[in-house]
């Protein structure tokens, strides 16, 4: 049924909105600051869209047993973490988050009071916004439902692809970026402009050393300053 296929598009979407908020609201509380804590550009955070998907494709049936739902929202919040983590590792060569230093973690990659949280929220998902979508959806067209879905699809893929290779731009020089940092105070021919800060903003165990973060920022502020000279 290619409708269902569209709305389940758009609940990817929506709830890869939804939890770009969650998660930027969670960064503000945990850690003070205000960023964009996504791996895309945009403001979606597809680890917590997929998520969603499965919550409702595996626990939609459990919908008279809320205690199955929450258990299991836990449990599918920490494996789709870990094997996220592990994955990003594999492909990257680098660290994107370490809940080391949390008192309830496995291998760093997982933080259980997190998915606790996730718990809930997958309760949310069944009895509150899901029901809410499919009744609005109910009432959209079938061709709306189609371009609207097909389109955002595709400025993510774009979004994704373009993030993909700055990402693996930021993990080729994270763990040389002191020698970087050296070489540029030595000679000033390496271009600080090149070097994003975004990811570093969102994740930043990419580069495990807070002294050479605050290095960066500071010599790309006196770079900037300079060039606008």
């Amino acid at each position: 049924n290619m409708r269902q296929l569209y709305i389940y598009l758009m609940f990817l979407i929506i709830y890869s909105f939804l939890g770009y908020i969650y998660e930027v609201f969670y960064q503000r509380i945990i850690f003070k600051k205000w960023v964009n804590p996504g791996f895309l550009h945009g403001p979606y955070f597809i680890v917590r869209g997929l998520f969603s998907l499965i919550v409702i494709y595996l626990l939609n049936g459990y919908y008279n047993d809320p205690l199955v739902i929450f258990v299991f929202g836990c449990i599918i919040s920490s494996l789709f973490e870990y094997y996220t983590s592990y994955l990003l590792e594999r492909v990257f060569k680098c660290k994107f988050w370490d809940y080391s230093g949390y008192k309830y973690n496995v291998n760093g990659r997982i933080n259980i009071n997190k998915n606790i949280l996730d718990g809930l929220l997958a309760l949310v998902i069944i009895y509150c916004l899901n029901p809410l979508l499919k009744y609005v959806f109910s009432y959209v067209d079938t061709l709306y439902l189609k371009y609207i879905s097909l389109g955002l699809l595709l400025i993510i893929l774009l979004d994704f692809i373009f993030s993909f290779f700055e990402a693996k731009r930021i993990c080729d020089i994270a763990n040389h970026m002191e020698l970087i940092l050296n070489e540029y105070v030595k000679n000033k021919n390496i271009k600080l402009n090149k070097i994003k800060m975004r990811l570093i903003y969102a994740y930043p165990y990419l580069i495990n050393n807070d002294r050479v973060v605050k290095r960066l920022y500071k010599l790309k502020k006196d770079f900037s300053k300079r060039k606008n000279l």
